[in-house]
């Protein structure tokens, strides 16, 4: 989020960040971030269940209406819970999601690419993937307007990959920069009449050996939790469960 930061316009809406910190630790006394930008849910970074929980009880008590919350299983149930005992407003379960990791080399495979060819997203092309991300977003409750500016920040920085073929497109992948040695993947959009016919796949072993011939990272991939066909894809490659992500939506 704060990588991204500078390619947010001057209109947007501020991001408000709050650390909860551990007054018993003198050498890393922050235990967890968390970041807030209207109209859209908090979102937690992992931390122990207790400073989740003041946390919600701190944020209960100010002065925003909040939406839901997002992050790790455990710390977003009991931010969650101390938030709605501080207002009185009922939480509700909502989306669940999956994240998936690559630490080491990627586990190669033999199988043929299919016909076409990859390359970088173009500029004309930003209304079309913005509308393909969406798709792939489906239930996340992702703007317009925050899937657009993420889009954009891809192809101007070449993150935003295209599969295609006979001079059409019908495939992307995206990733962040590598931050803090961390990449993550997202989106991953193939045209639903030609899926499970390779495309995502060589997209993504493609970006996998140019990671890692230019540097050593750690990549990341979240899917939704009912989404076994990106699971799977991404579990071929030797992405192993790494936790989950639940959301509750307040009322």
């Amino acid at each position: 989020m704060l990588a991204g930061a500078r390619f947010r316009p001057p209109t947007a809406p501020p991001i408000n960040w709050s650390r909860v910190e551990d007054p018993t630790s003198g050498s890393a006394p922050v235990v967890g971030v968390a970041a807030f930008t209207p109209p859209h849910l908090v979102v937690l970074s992992g931390m122990p269940e207790a400073a989740a929980a003041a946390l919600g009880t701190e944020l209960g008590a100010g002065p925003d209406r909040l939406p839901g919350v997002i992050g790790p299983d455990a710390a977003a149930a009991a931010f969650a819970a101390a938030w709605s005992e501080a207002t009185g407003r009922p939480a509700h379960a909502g989306r669940r999601e999956r994240v998936l990791s690559l630490s080491g080399p990627a586990v190669t495979s033999d199988r043929p690419a299919p016909a076409g060819q990859s390359r970088a997203a173009l500029a004309e092309e930003l209304e079309l993937f913005t509308d393909w991300c969406l798709e792939a977003a489906h239930g996340a409750g992702l703007s317009r307007e925050t899937a657009r500016r993420s889009v954009q920040q891809q192809i101007s920085s070449g993150l935003l990959r295209v599969w295609e073929h006979e001079g059409d497109a019908v495939a992307i992948l995206g990733r962040t920069a590598s931050v803090a040695g961390v990449v993550r993947f997202n989106p991953m959009y193939v045209r639903p009449e030609i899926r499970r016919g390779g495309y995502g796949r060589a997209l993504l072993g493609e970006m996998l050996a140019e990671l890692a011939v230019r540097e050593t990272v750690i990549c990341l991939a979240v899917t939704g939790e009912g989404n076994s066909a990106i699971r799977s894809l991404f579990e071929s490659f030797g992405f192993r469960p790494a936790g989950g992500l639940s959301e509750f939506r307040f009322d």
